[in-house]
């Protein structure tokens, strides 16, 4: 039955997750009812019957729509959940930190507080929205050229048969949503730091530009490389967990040493700042390296669990 299920597999590839279960259910049912009416009674149906009963079914993608109905959309269900998570990440993080640089930037000690916040906003808001324009286009064009998260289909234009399907999905720790989440995430972080040091303002510290920020540039290509392993690998391998352990304990050490250096802003300017907004300064920058230091921390934890959880299922397997 292995075609069957691969079939079934296929088509619930397509379908909403709220809907798959049901939807697979009622496939199967009705896939082997149609292959019991074709067999000969008292003959188990093989290979050939069940291809014949496959292609009166058709195409698995437009199955699926005829169950489940896709409305006109630029960015499909294959790519929406990775477009969401990768602007929640850029937005979210990337966004406060361009709002303090233009604090920076665009302060005078002549200017007032608000003034200053204010106008800082409006620009971090238009950067916003091109960078949410850009990275939606990106998705719209990869939706609808027809490229996958996890394949390149080149077969559409060829006429469906079973032997064009896949194999049965094997089982990912890591799904390909949260690697390709964290491999552009990287991307991200690399061209960030390459525009801060051309643009390289005078109001932050210079040893930004010549220590802190070629460092982080360094630590991400290294955490691109390994998102690469992730999204091939899938799985918390012992390997995979040991250099992520590694890199989130020296990007943790990173942003520590950073926070503890004070090296934030140029200390002219810095020393020209208001009592109270040196103050605010700092116990940002200090809730922001927090954060990011309980994020790197559940990252360890989390990889080291799931590699113990694989490292099981391998020794239940080899005793069976």
């Amino acid at each position: 039955m292995s075609l069957i299920d691969r079939y079934v597999a296929e088509v619930g590839r397509h379908l909403p997750s709220s809907e798959r279960e049901d939807i697979e259910k009622e496939i199967r049912s009705t896939l082997e009812d149609t292959l019991e009416e074709n067999t000969q009674k008292g003959k188990p149906a093989n290979d050939e019957n069940i291809s014949t009963v496959l292609k009166q079914f058709g195409d698995p993608e437009l199955l699926a729509q005829k169950y489940s109905p896709r409305k006109s959309y630029l960015i499909g269900r294959t790519w929406y959940e990775i477009y969401i998570q990768i602007l929640k990440r850029v937005l979210g993080t990337a966004l406060p930190i361009v709002w303090l640089v233009q604090i920076f930037v665009k302060h005078d000690a002549s200017d007032k507080l608000g003034q200053v916040l204010t106008q800082s906003f409006g620009a971090t808001f238009n950067i916003g929205i091109h960078v949410w324009f850009w990275i939606t286009i990106t998705f719209v064009i990869l939706e609808h050229v027809g490229v996958k998260p996890s394949e390149l289909d080149g077969n559409k234009n060829r006429e469906w048969s079973p032997e064009r399907l896949p194999a049965l999905p094997k089982k990912r720790q890591i799904s390909f949503t949260d690697a390709i989440t964290d491999l552009i995430t990287s991307v991200v972080s690399i061209v960030g730091g390459i525009v801060l040091l051309s643009i390289s303002p005078t109001t932050l510290h210079p040893a930004l530009f010549t220590v802190w920020v070629p460092i982080f540039l360094g630590i991400t290509v290294l955490s691109f490389i390994h998102e690469l392993f992730k999204l091939k690998t899938g799985n918390w391998t012992p390997a995979l967990m040991i250099t992520n352990v590694i890199l989130n304990l020296v990007l943790i050490g990173f942003a520590i040493a950073f926070y503890t250096s004070q090296q934030f802003i140029n200390p002219v300017v810095f020393a020209e700042l208001p009592q109270k907004m040196q103050e605010s300064i700092i116990w940002t920058i200090g809730i922001s390296t927090a954060i990011l230091v309980g994020i790197f921390a559940w990252s360890i934890y989390n990889s080291i669990v799931m590699s113990r959880r694989l490292q099981k299922q391998v020794e239940l397997k080899e005793k069976k």
